[in-house]
């Protein structure tokens, strides 16, 4: 078999959406197959390679039986070799497989009907279970130990868990209804239907919670809903309990889904996980029920994770104003970063929505003013600190305005134009960076009009102030550096090769005006420095997509 992704280059934008499709198929939210082929018909061969590959990764299924290979050497077998055949339409124990509805990288669920009591359940069982390390079983058996614990309205049932003939399996009540990532697909809810599901959902985490027991993974994918409109947690995979000390949770390890995790989950800090995580992560749904969108969205697991952690996201209603400032509110105290400033528990939260829906007050409150200039510089990084630095500048240029006599007045209001069109310029990118967020081209196009701006805005006050050779020329290293936090190689070196030619025409348009350019040396240190700038920042870049690839999205 060819393999069409060895012989691709590194920028190939197919390997973009390819990478992106597998990202949010992760988060739950990913179209279709067919629907993504029919969007992007040229990555069929690629999306063929990905199936072959998983099926040498997995069992062999053929004619709706699962054919069991020898495992490699190194795999420990969960128990005896598996002779059960498993497909739709075969026996399983006490069970008749009807039909499969979900796949995920360790299970897969089945539609069965329990024959003594003929009824419809959902049957999970480890995917490939005679390759199942005991890792693997340890932790099939803790999502169905957790779940049994559990019996909630708003949670799926536990019937029955069990082994047949080396296969680990549990049985589950069948929920016939989308999960509410289907339904988020339509688009958000109205607000006032949306508090009310989120209450129930997160009445039903406060049950969990006082089970002992953390889900680790609530997200609208996780949720499924039945046919009356009732909303069901299911999925404990990556539940535990909270006085697990049997090593299963290990620091360092991220566990979760990026967009809905709380930071200190995406810090891989797995000991400080509690109710609180959960509390955040209901906050994430409940914002994605408002404006149609997470908190959080990127093109990269990676990118995604540093917006969990050193971000704040942008308020509910910047997206959809017509969400009601209560609730807002509500969504932005559940996402804050610091676990002691959210809700105390998943009850609190509940009992605040509950406030809302009946008119009352509520517990949270609105930021003062530093706390919102801090929640602003935590949620747009880049943007202010351009608005900053050029405030600043206009600041320091004013103060030496008025302290001195000889600064001709309209030289002085040209460079305070040029600053201004500058900041005007810089906002504009910002709106059209949001306009469509889902389109990779055209967000890549507004990063780079944007750093192009950029080195137009530094070079034109560099001429006009002819600070050819002072400190301002430092500023070119610091739009490369800025550069970098888009998290794009190409972006890093086209950035550094437009300031060196905008440092090299300032040189030429000096020697052109005055015959007289400044020492060499200095010019000759100042191109080297920003191409070895360039070259750092591109090799942190690409050391950190590498791992993002190898590591955070396998």
């Amino acid at each position: 078999m060819t393999d069409p992704l060895a012989d691709l280059p590194p920028d190939d934008p197919r390997l973009e959406l390819l990478d992106r499709y597998l990202t949010e198929l992760q988060e739950g939210r990913a179209p279709s197959r067919d629907e993504l082929l029919r969007r992007h018909p040229e990555l069929a061969p690629l999306v063929a390679t990905l199936d072959a590959l998983e099926r040498l990764a997995l069992p062999h299924a053929t004619d709706d039986k699962l054919t069991v290979l020898d495992p490699p050497n190194g795999v420990i077998p969960a128990a005896g070799p598996v002779s059960v055949e498993i497909g739709p339409g075969r026996a399983f124990g006490s069970y008749e497989l009807l039909e499969e509805i979900g796949r995920g990288g360790m299970g897969v669920v089945f539609k069965a009907r329990q024959r003594g009591l003929n009824r419809v359940v959902a049957l999970k069982m480890i995917l490939a279970s005679h390759l199942a390390t005991p890792d693997h079983v340890a932790r099939f058996q803790r999502e169905a130990r957790a779940a049994a614990k559990v019996t909630h309205t708003n949670v799926v049932a536990v019937f029955d868990v069990g082994e047949v003939e080396g296969q680990h399996y549990f049985v589950m009540e069948y929920v016939p209804g989308p999960t509410l990532a289907d339904r988020l697909r339509d688009g958000p809810l109205d607000p006032t239907e949306a508090a009310r599901l989120l209450a129930k959902l997160a009445r039903a985490v406060a049950h969990v919670h006082a089970q002992n027991i953390v889900h680790r993974d609530l997200k609208p994918a996780n949720v499924l809903v039945a046919a009356d409109g009732t909303p069901k947690i299911a999925d404990f995979g990556l539940a535990r309990a909270l006085d697990d000390s049997d090593g299963s949770t290990r620091t360092g390890v991220i566990l979760g889904t990026p967009a809905y995790m709380a930071p200190e989950q995406a810090a891989g800090q797995m000991r400080k996980v509690g109710p609180h995580s959960d509390v955040y992560s209901l906050g994430a749904i409940l914002y994605e029920l408002l404006t149609g969108r997470p908190p959080f969205r990127s093109e990269s697991a990676l990118h995604a994770i540093l917006q969990v952690l050193e971000n704040d996201p942008e308020p509910p209603r910047t997206h959809r104003p017509d969400v009601p400032p209560k609730l807002e509110l509500i969504v932005l105290k559940c996402l804050e970063k610091d676990p002691a400033r959210r809700y105390a528990s998943a009850k609190d939260l509940a009992d605040d929505l509950e406030h809302y829906l009946e008119g009352e007050a509520i517990s949270a409150r609105p930021d003062t003013f530093w706390e919102s200039a801090q929640r602003w510089f935590r949620r747009d990084p880049i943007l202010v600190t351009r608005i900053l630095g050029l405030v600043l500048g206009a600041l320091v240029l004013q103060v030496n305005y008025q302290a001195r006599t000889d600064i001709d007045p309209a030289y002085h209001l040209t460079v305070m134009l040029v600053l201004a069109g500058w900041l005007v310029a810089t906002l504009l990118c910002k709106r059209w960076l949001r306009v469509d967020p889902d389109d990779v081209g055209g967000a890549d196009a507004a990063r780079l009009t944007w750093t192009g701006l950029d080195v137009v805005g530094m070079t034109w006050i560099i001429l006009l102030t002819r600070s050819e050779g002072g400190p301002l020329v430092v500023a070119y290293a610091l739009i490369i550096v800025l550069s970098g936090l888009w998290f794009r190689v190409h972006l890093v070196w086209i950035t550094t090769a437009l300031c060196e030619a905008a440092y090299g025409i300032v040189i030429l348009n000096v020697l052109w005006q005055t015959d007289q350019i400044p020492s060499r040396h200095w010019v000759v240190t100042c191109m080297v420095l920003l191409a070895l700038v360039g070259a750092v920042v591109a090799w942190q870049v690409q050391r950190i997509q590498f791992l993002t690839r190898r590591w955070l999205e396998r």
